[in-house]
């Protein structure tokens, strides 16, 4: 069983005073994006989030929510937050930045596909440079959950170099986050996943 978990507490602090996660994408909230995708990608899903819009809403998709009262301090204790949730039933996870609206649930099942046949992390690459989203066999849901700071899941797959897989995308457009105003005004206008 995979598990998609949504991390969408962060600050945006890139972005200014704007919270990115309300940035209308497609004619609809960022945010909105990821959880689409990660209810068409996996068998169990995980939002963490502190914002109760974000959390009536993933309820009301069938997600579990999980709470980040850290993730003012960095990145890593959401994943962190996301990781310690999971239970024994949960084989991979999948782990989905709420910055990343283009990708697509065919792109992301090639993934995931990869960490199921090989037993190992699966890392996505563009233009030879590793990104999110990557997914995690269970023996390192210990590691995840251990995470705190600026310390995300590229700190866990390092330690573990023999064990990685890298998948080089075939589609680097889909990749794209949205952290910057520029960036924003540069990608907004994209083409986004149908079904929303």
């Amino acid at each position: 069983m995979t598990a998609a978990i949504v991390l969408a507490a962060g600050l945006s602090r890139r972005m200014g005073e704007t919270d990115k996660l309300w940035l209308p994408v497609g004619g609809v909230p960022m945010y909105r994006h990821a959880l689409a995708l990660a209810a068409a990608v996996g068998d169990t899903c995980f939002v963490v989030t502190n914002d109760p819009t974000i959390t009536a809403e993933g309820e009301g998709m069938g997600f579990r929510v999980v709470l980040s009262p850290r993730a003012a301090e960095g990145m890593g204790y959401s994943v962190a937050a996301g990781a310690a949730a999971l239970d024994a039933r949960a084989d991979y996870a999948l782990f989905l930045g709420a910055d990343q609206p283009f990708l697509r649930p065919e792109t992301v099942r090639q993934l995931v596909r990869l960490a199921q046949e090989s037993h190992c992390i699966a890392v996505p690459r563009v233009d030879g440079k590793p990104c999110a989203p990557c997914v995690f066999p269970h023996r390192f849901f210990g590691e995840l959950a251990a995470l705190a700071g600026e310390t995300g899941g590229r700190a866990v797959w390092k330690r573990h170099a023999a064990e990685v897989r890298f998948w080089d995308a075939p589609n680097k457009a889909e990749f794209a986050d949205i952290d910057t105003p520029e960036t924003y005004q540069r990608l907004a206008g994209l083409d986004f996943p149908s079904g929303l």
